[in-house]
């Protein structure tokens, strides 16, 4: 009998997916798109936290917000729980309907490679079914004191909502 895992290591996984089929995901994008507007370049960061500092743009987080157990439901002798998570794609540009482009492309992407997504640990002890519930943008914002100077960089996020199906050996 190992430990239990849950939130970490559905995290771990998820992210490791991401970074290992977004490049490919974005190429698809690109390709669909053919207009060369925006480059979608391959996340440059990933992170499991929110207080990040130091980041390279583009970057990829992924948080868990909570857990159920489903035990009155499932009443399973293994854990079948549904984590859900927040995956953020952090985008930036000093032009803002690039920006924009940007971040949708980029949910895009995300969308076409964790929506239905199923993931299992090398051990195969864990897997998770990945469902999109919803998709949300930022507001576009900066940190410069003059948002109207040419040099202001400006940044946004792109936010998919993930119901994680978690299933986990006891």
């Amino acid at each position: 009998m190992s430990a239990r895992h849950l939130a970490e290591i559905s995290t771990t996984l998820l992210l490791d997916y991401i970074q290992n089929n977004i490049e490919a995901a974005l190429g698809k994008v690109s390709i669909d798109r053919a207009d060369n507007l925006v480059s979608l370049e391959k996340p440059k960061s990933y992170f499991y936290y929110s207080n990040i500092k130091g980041l390279q743009l583009p970057a990829i987080i992924a948080i868990a917000e909570d857990i159920d157990f489903r035990k009155k439901e499932k009443q399973a002798n293994f854990i079948n729980a549904i984590i859900r998570t927040n995956v953020v794609c952090l985008v930036e540009d000093i032009d803002t309907k690039k920006l924009q482009l940007k971040a949708w492309r980029y949910q895009a992407a995300l969308h076409e490679i964790l929506d239905q997504a199923e993931i299992e640990n090398s051990a195969k002890t864990v897997k998770d079914i990945i469902v999109i519930t919803s998709a949300r943008f930022s507001p576009t914002y900066t940190e410069s004191d003059n948002p109207n100077d040419g040099r202001s960089i400006f940044r946004k996020e792109a936010l998919l909502e993930l119901e994680i199906n978690h299933y986990e050996k006891l």
